[in-house]
């Protein structure tokens, strides 16, 4: 029988300590050589801190572009979501433009990970209600290595893992309380919440709400009439809480963008007579514009509002005309970057290491067992299919712009539920399994009491 939340928070601490000794660890992932990039380089915090340098030096929201020969131009724009950027610059004006700075960013991000390890557990309850799978998810989440690795870097992920978690694990909550007939205006106004984080955060959030939103819907259907004002709540929410940001960007560039305009940019990468479905070159290095399209936009980068207008436009028409004159081409390019979503990226310099493909394997692996498991148990639940739209949603993004490992890993926060699943079907029912995770069991608590 399932104990109450009360009396299981003990078993909350062990983990809760791993995962956060494991990430103040994976300090030694941080590739210091990126503290002091070099000129046109935006460096380890990448581009979420060339506009947090920006805004310290007076400049306000806006990046560094670098024209053909090499000059740099500070343009005022909405490139990217502000919530990273927002991140590092509070931790820059607190500690300096050095590597003070950096690794308080780092600190944040330790924090955030370890509170997305809580919520990963939360959620794996949410959907199971045993004590034991809530405490494999924990295990495995505080210790899984592409979050520990992700917790080194500095874009959007482990923030994300964190708000997506709590999003979920409230829209989950709020599906089995309006479906009971309980109170849920609460969990409802949670997850809007959490959805009007992610919207500074991610610029597809919008389409997730839509259709989360939708299956809630579908969900609840029999109570649809009833249902009708809070999805209203649900919806308004995100956007009333994103309108200042979006308000910004209609004063600055005189057009509307709601969260982010790169997302031209993101479609010509992934849609292009360059790219091989990575994005990725041959060399490891990322696959940015080219000198004809550079030379193309220097004439609008005194002029903020048509730069970025303009920016947008080209990467778009360049896109679609390398579409309409390659049919067949771009339709495999669309498979093959689902492909890689889904399997790995060997020109990645994390996804395509033997360590990181052997880890996702497992966890591929052990992803379909707990599907498998799950419907010969007949254990399906409402959480479950949020999942697995979730999945869906990630996977089709991903087909239209490009597949990145860390989308891979958001990806993979997503369905760890699953996952825990997998591993406990795993250690019950397949012996070599269990065999093999109590020898690594043993071995990590030998090293861990010899320390």
């Amino acid at each position: 029988m399932t104990q109450p939340y009360a009396a299981n928070k003990k078993f909350y601490f062990l983990p809760l300590v791993a995962a956060f000794a494991a990430r103040v660890a994976s300090v030694l992932f941080i590739d210091k050589s990126l503290m002091n990039p070099a000129p046109g380089l935006p460096g380890i915090l990448m581009e979420y801190g060339v506009i947090a340098k920006n805004m310290l030096a007076g400049s306000g929201f806006a990046y560094s572009w670098f024209a053909v020969d090499g000059h740099a131009v500070v343009v005022t724009t909405a490139y990217m979501p502000p919530g990273q950027v927002w991140i590092d610059y509070f931790c820059l004006s607190l500690f300096g433009n050095s590597s003070a700075g950096v690794y308080a960013v780092f600190g944040v991000n330790v924090i955030l990970s370890v509170l997305s390890v809580l919520m990963i557990g939360k959620l794996t309850r949410e959907f199971f209600a045993t004590d034991r799978l809530e405490k494999i998810a924990l295990w495995c989440a505080a210790l899984y290595p592409p979050f520990l690795y992700a917790t080194a870097t500095f874009g959007i992920t482990t923030p994300v893992i964190l708000i997506a978690s709590w999003t979920m694990l409230e829209c989950v909550k709020f599906i089995k309380a309006f479906a009971a007939g309980r109170h849920s205006m609460k969990y409802a106004l949670c997850a809007s919440i959490g959805f009007g984080i992610l919207f500074y955060f991610r610029g597809e959030a919008p389409l997730l709400l839509l259709f989360t939103i939708a299956y809630i819907a579908w969900a609840l259907r029999k109570q649809l009439r009833s249902l009708l004002p809070t999805i209203a709540l649900m919806i308004a929410v995100p956007f009333a809480m994103i309108s200042p940001w979006t308000i910004r960007n209609y004063t600055v560039l005189d057009r509307f963008v709601l969260i982010s305009s790169n997302g031209g940019f993101n479609f010509w990468r992934g849609n292009n007579a360059l790219t091989t479905g990575s994005p990725w070159t041959e060399s490891g290095s990322p696959l940015w514009a080219t000198d004809e399209q550079r030379t193309k936009l220097e004439q609008y980068l005194g002029r903020p509002a048509e730069f970025d207008r303009e920016s947008s436009k080209m990467y778009i028409n360049d896109a679609l005309s390398w579409i309409k004159a390659n049919p067949t081409d771009a339709a495999m390019l669309v498979l093959k970057k689902g492909l890689i979503f889904w399997t790995f990226d060997t020109r990645s310099r994390m996804g395509g290491t033997l360590t990181y493909m052997t880890i996702y394997l497992v966890t591929l692996l052990l992803f379909l067992f707990g599907l498998f498991t799950i419907r010969r148990d007949k254990t399906s639940s409402f959480g479950i299919r949020l999942i697995l739209l979730w999945t869906i949603v990630a996977t089709v993004i991903a087909m239209i712009f490009f597949p990145l490992p860390r989308l891979q890993v958001l990806m993979i926060a997503a369905y760890f539920p699953i996952v825990a699943y997998g591993t406990d079907a795993a250690l019950q029912r397949l012996p070599l399994f269990r065999k093999i995770v109590c020898f690594f069991f043993i071995y990590f608590r030998r090293i861990i009491c010899q320390h």
